[in-house]
């Protein structure tokens, strides 16, 4: 019969501390970026790559949008922009002023005694939504702080550009 003080504690107890802690032991430094959207530019001012910051190293920057992984070698880099362009606001902000609007109109028409339509209430507070929603959209970008890095295919610059936004 086994008794528990016959059960052998150390020679059971290291294996199995090296089998748990072993798990968490890790020979790399992982670095964990905050999510920023950025923009990539090439030496003719044009994008090449676009998406959230994953990873960097001394030759490539790693980018994820919308679940695809892209890769971008340094020597393709000469400007990053962080954030959205102001378009972006603009546009956002004009589709919604258009459902705002077009619901608010829809329903101030449709229970007005003398036009009861709420097709053309939906029909003008869209129309009158859409420009409001873009002035409103401009009025954000234009307070956004976006940050401009000059790259040019620098190490250095990269890795400035990547410590600023290590969590």
């Amino acid at each position: 019969m086994l008794h528990f003080y016959s059960f052998k504690y150390p020679k059971i107890l290291f294996p199995l501390l090296v089998f748990i802690f072993g798990f968490t032991m890790n020979s790399q430094d992982s670095v964990t970026y905050q999510d920023i959207f950025i923009r990539i530019y090439n030496q003719d001012g044009k994008k090449i790559a676009k998406g959230k910051l994953v990873s960097v190293n001394d030759s490539t920057l790693f980018l994820n949008l919308n679940g695809q992984r892209k890769t971008v070698p340094l020597a393709s880099i000469t400007t990053i922009k962080t954030k959205r362009s102001g378009g972006n606001n603009v546009a956002v902000g004009a589709g919604i002023g258009t459902v705002v609007f077009g619901v608010i109109g829809a329903i101030s028409l449709g229970n007005d005694p003398f036009w009861n339509d709420s097709s053309l209430g939906a029909g003008l507070g869209a129309i009158a939504g859409a420009p409001a929603g873009a002035i409103a959209g401009a009025i954000v970008a234009s307070y956004k702080k976006k940050k401009i890095y000059s790259i040019n295919g620098n190490t250095e610059n990269l890795k400035l550009f990547a410590n600023d936004y290590v969590k």
